[in-house]
């Protein structure tokens, strides 16, 4: 069952040709609180179904809005003219709709970038799919930067070692060619629509945890520099 369900069945079953309402109505009808966009945009109450679950629920019911006061936080229901629904007949929609246990918790974990590769992205018609990504060059560059990352962390338990103290930051490399992949994310890709995009990626914990190891790492790193080798 979709978060906006129960207002395409509560529109759908009312005699009203008008119906006044607050935000504070609308979030009782669908027994959860609307996302910040419903509050501080008013764009969010177009009346567009196209990717827009929240706008197809009064759709649905043959309701559009009308009258968006957003500093007042209230708007008019008006039931859009020669429609099939008009007298109060239930949509398919409206019909079908049963309350459903721990509704606001589905997927409730998804994150909405789930599926962002999903679609098409463009690849140079030119570029040789068999290509490996990275040269053996950039592959051993790559390798030797890891080695040298690892000594770094290594010296803030046992002193700097040699490698460490005589590394010198090569000069940037001007890049020898962009993989087709490169930008892969750049343009339109999916988002749930039920997912609250003011909700944090990650939680308190996570976040604390992640600090905890970056600090950790910084650690390792400072103590190579501040302590004599052996």
């Amino acid at each position: 069952m979709g978060k906006y369900q129960p207002l395409t069945a509560y529109l759908a079953g009312s005699q009203f040709a008008e119906i006044p309402m607050t935000f504070a109505e609308v979030q009782h009808v669908i027994g959860a609180a609307l996302p910040r966009s419903a509050m501080e945009h008013r764009p969010w109450w177009a009346n567009e179904a196209r990717g827009h679950v929240h706008a197809k629920a009064w759709l649905d019911a043959g309701y559009e809005t009308a009258q968006v006061d957003m500093a007042g936080r209230k708007l008019v229901v008006r039931r859009i003219a020669r429609n099939p629904l008009y007298g109060g007949g239930m949509s398919e929609a409206a019909r079908e709709f049963k309350p459903a246990e721990n509704a606001s918790e589905k997927k409730q974990n998804r994150h909405p970038a789930l599926g962002a590769m999903k679609g098409t992205f463009t690849i140079e018609p030119s570029w040789d799919l068999t290509k490996p990504t990275m040269s053996d060059e950039e592959l051993a560059e790559m390798e030797a930067n890891l080695h040298r990352t690892a000594d770094m962390i290594d010296a803030g338990a046992s002193g700097m070692s040699e490698a460490a103290c005589g590394y010198q930051e090569p000069e940037p490399e001007k890049k020898r060619g962009r993989h087709p992949a490169f930008g892969a994310l750049k343009g339109t890709f999916w988002i749930d629509p039920e997912w609250d995009l003011t909700k944090p990626t990650m939680s308190e914990e996570e976040l604390d945890e992640m600090e905890a190891n970056l600090h950790r790492t910084a650690d390792l790193i400072d103590a190579g520099f501040s302590r004599k080798p052996r």
